[in-house]
Order: structure tokens, then C-alpha cells, then sequence
């Protein structure tokens, strides 16, 4: 493919977009496409992540201007810097991630005068729900507005991504459902399991909804033996331990690896407020691990509608607890409902088929 690609992200911090971002820059780079890849320098940039593309010889350049948060001055400079950058590169393909980054870069594409560039936006879930106040909302709901006008493709991880665009009034061009695959590499046969041990993985924010899984766990703790385990970190930890009262059946532990973390419990909750897709579904998927997750979001896509895991009403404590009483009861659902997750991960969310589809487009 003899065509310059240029990769934008607001930010490379940990997390979801972050690694997603990554993995897409180093299969690709693995099929010999030009790449260079640029991001704004945040407070919390993951170095792993710079130096893992560092060591594949991929071309970095930080906007040093661009943040997540609004500054008319800074803002201004970002975008300034991107024009410079176009016209220093002269890519082919623009491919603009995460909504700051979409909007500047997009609106800086206006004056690279290049006939046939292509712009591509992918968003990495959307900000219409539970992220910010309703004025902020309708303030992001016209900069996408704005910014679709000048995008030749938007790709989506979700179809209830897409929807949310629609259901705000976005007119889209061209879009395609491209979902954040993963490494199919360890796969661990499901089985059926006694259900003992229950954990939240992700980052301890409120959009995550981890207050809401301690909250439960203080409950069930009451009536059941069973022990809850937060695989974590975050800005809630502290009101965390304070919601779980030093309840000795809730445990608080850092990040490991997901083979790790999975072995050590028998059914994953991911309580999340908003949430694009949930990769973590994916790996436990893999795992062969139950999930319940809430029904925000792309989670009950992913989780094929019920099909492949329980799903419970969003932000909705009681009926949190009462469907983790109903799988802890129904352990052969359980498991085939983990057998059915894991060959929808392996046929619809392995990251071979996400990047066939990203050089379709590209080509």
C-alpha cells in the first residue's frame, strides 16, 4: 500500500482507547503501510505504550498543545500544529481518534489543500451519556456535528455507538462497525464452575461503576459465602475502602495480567455507567469466564443480547444483586453462556479480521 498514513490520538494514557490505538498502529505497521503517529502530551501518558512504539521504529510527534479538556488558547495552538504537521508529512490518510482529537484535526484538514486525502474518524465510544453536564453534551453533539461535514468515514467499535451518533442527529457519510479485536492466542476451555469468588476489572472511575459493584458485594457479603475481588486503579479508590467498611470478604488489588486475574475468580461484572464495547469482556471470553455486565453501552452487543452472558439494568444496584444471585443459582447456564461468548470473541472480535477491515478501508 504505497500511501502515508497519519494517526492521531488526543492521548496515550492507560487504558481502553490508548491500547486499542496501539495494537492497531503495530498490526498495521506488521503490513508494511507507512505510519506516523502523533498525540498530545497528557499528564498521565503511558510510557510503556511510547516506548512499545518506539521499538517498532514507528515516527512520533507530540502535540504538546493538545488535551482533553476545552482552552480556546491551547486549542488554537493544537490546531495550528496540525496544519503545520499535514503540510510537513503531506499524508495520504488522516485517521483522527477520540473526539478532541477528531474535531481539531478534522477542522485543520480545511486548510491541507490536498485533493485527495482521505479523512477517517473513530471515536472509541461515545460522550453523550454520563460523561459530562447536558451543556456540555449539546456543545460536543455540534463540534461532531460540524466535524462529520468534513469526514469522508466514521468507524464505529459498536452498532449502539453508531445509533447514539443518529439518535443525536449527526448525519453520517459513510461508516463502518469496526470493533477493537483482540490477540486470539491462549484460549481456556469454559466450564462449569461453582460461583465463589466475583471481580471487577478495569479503572476506578465513576463512569467504570466500581462504586456501584462494592456496593453489591457489601450486600451479598451479608447473606452468601462469597468473596469479591477490585482488580484496579483510580481517583475512587479512597471512597472505595470507605463504601466497603473494611468488609474482609472485599478485596482491593492492582492490575495484573488477565490470565492471572481470571484464574482468581469465576465470574466477571463489569458495572459500567458508559461504555463503548468492554474489552475486558473480551479476554474473559477467552478465559472461558461467565460475565454479567450492565446494559450500557456496547456491553450487550458484545455480550450478543443475553446470549452470551447476563446483563443487568445500568447504574441499577438492586437488580445488580439480584441477577449475581441468579447466576450464582443457575451454574449451567452460566457455562453455556461462556461457551457462546468465547466463540463469538474468536469469530467476531479477533483483531486479524479488525485490521482486514481497516485496510479495506484504507485501500
Amino acid at each position: 500500500m504505497n500511501k502515508r498514513i497519519l494517526h492521531i490520538i488526543t492521548r496515550l494514557d492507560k487504558g481502553g482507547s490508548s491500547d486499542v490505538f496501539c495494537e492497531w498502529i503495530i498490526e498495521l505497521k506488521k503490513r508494511a503501510i507507512d505510519l506516523i503517529v502523533c498525540f498530545g502530551l497528557g499528564v498521565n501518558t503511558d510510557q510503556n505504550l511510547v516506548g512499545l512504539l518506539n521499538s517498532e521504529n514507528i515516527p512520533v510527534y507530540i502535540n504538546k498543545y493538545l488535551q482533553r479538556e476545552v482552552s480556546i488558547i491551547k486549542d488554537t495552538l493544537a490546531l495550528l500544529y496540525f496544519i503545520k504537521l499535514y503540510y510537513k508529512l503531506k499524508p495520504d490518510i488522516i485517521h483522527l481518534h477520540t473526539s478532541k482529537a477528531g474535531f481539531l484535526g478534522r477542522i485543520a484538514s480545511l486548510f491541507y489543500f490536498n485533493n485527495k486525502k482521505v479523512i477517517i474518524y473513530t471515536p472509541h465510544g461515545h460522550i453523550f451519556h454520563e460523561y459530562f453536564s447536558k451543556f456540555w453534551v449539546r456543545v460536543f453533539q455540534i463540534a461532531e456535528e460540524i466535524g462529520t461535514l468534513f469526514t469522508d468515514f466514521i468507524t464505529f467499535l459498536t452498532q449502539d455507538e453508531k445509533e447514539a451518533f443518529n439518535r443525536m442527529g449527526i448525519n453520517i457519510k459513510r461508516e463502518v462497525i469496526l470493533p477493537c479485536g483482540i490477540k486470539i492466542e491462549k484460549v481456556t476451555n469454559p466450564r462449569i464452575r461453582e460461583i465463589r469468588n466475583i471481580g471487577y476489572v478495569g479503572r476506578l472511575e465513576y463512569i467504570k461503576g466500581p462504586d456501584l459493584f462494592v456496593e453489591s458485594a457489601k450486600r451479598l457479603t451479608k447473606e452468601k459465602n462469597i468473596e469479591f475481588y477490585v482488580f484496579g486503579e483510580g481517583g475512587m479508590y479512597e471512597k472505595l475502602l470507605k463504601i466497603a467498611e473494611n468488609n474482609p470478604k472485599i478485596h482491593f488489588r492492582n492490575f495484573e495480567t488477565f490470565d492471572n486475574l481470571f484464574s482468581l475468580i469465576d465470574l466477571l461484572v463489569v458495572p459500567s455507567r458508559n461504555e463503548g464495547l468492554g474489552r475486558v469482556i473480551l479476554y474473559a471470553g477467552l478465559c472461558g469466564l461467565p460475565v454479567l455486565g450492565s446494559s450500557a453501552g456496547g456491553i450487550p452487543e458484545v455480550l450478543d443480547f443475553g446470549r452470551g452472558g447476563f446483563i443487568f439494568e445500568s447504574s441499577n444496584v438492586d437488580d445488580m444483586v439480584n441477577r449475581i444471585l441468579y447466576v450464582i443459582s443457575h451454574p449451567d447456564e452460566a457455562y453455556l453462556k461462556s461457551l457462546k461468548l468465547q466463540q463469538r470473541v474468536i469469530n467476531e472480535y479477533n483483531l486479524n479480521k479488525t485490521i482486514n477491515i481497516l485496510c479495506k478501508i484504507y485501500s
